[in-house]
């Protein structure tokens, strides 16, 4: 994934609302399968991302953040399928030199359920 809007706003008050926008234009891209806790699929619906916290390297610029989604899962009755609100922690490397990102799953802070999200 491009992250070079991300990278523009790097050293300004407004680089964590960047990343999540540009999160936000690349949903279809961002590995929603990583976060999945009941054996289905992410929902049609638009996920939501919220960035907290960042570093940076001499190469690269760290973003922690989380990801809400809903997991659907089919049951025995083909006219109901159960939705489940569930987060994910993400960690998101972005190269300076390319903007390219990667993210991978937060070791650090495991997926959890949200029942009232």
């Amino acid at each position: 994934m491009n992250f070079e809007s991300s990278l523009e706003a790097w050293g300004t008050p407004d680089f964590l609302q960047a990343v999540e926008a540009d999160l936000l234009e690349r949903e279809s891209h961002f590995p929603l399968d990583y976060f999945l806790e009941h054996g289905g699929f992410p929902d049609d619906c638009s996920a939501e991302f919220s960035c907290a916290k960042f570093s940076d390297t001499e190469d690269s610029v760290i973003v922690k953040g989380t990801v809400y989604f809903t997991e659907v899962q089919h049951t025995a009755c083909k006219d109901f399928s159960a939705r489940e609100r569930v987060q994910g922690n993400f960690v998101l490397t972005i190269e300076k030199e390319t903007a390219y990102g990667e993210v991978e799953q937060d070791s650090e802070a495991p997926s959890r359920n949200l029942e009232n999200y």
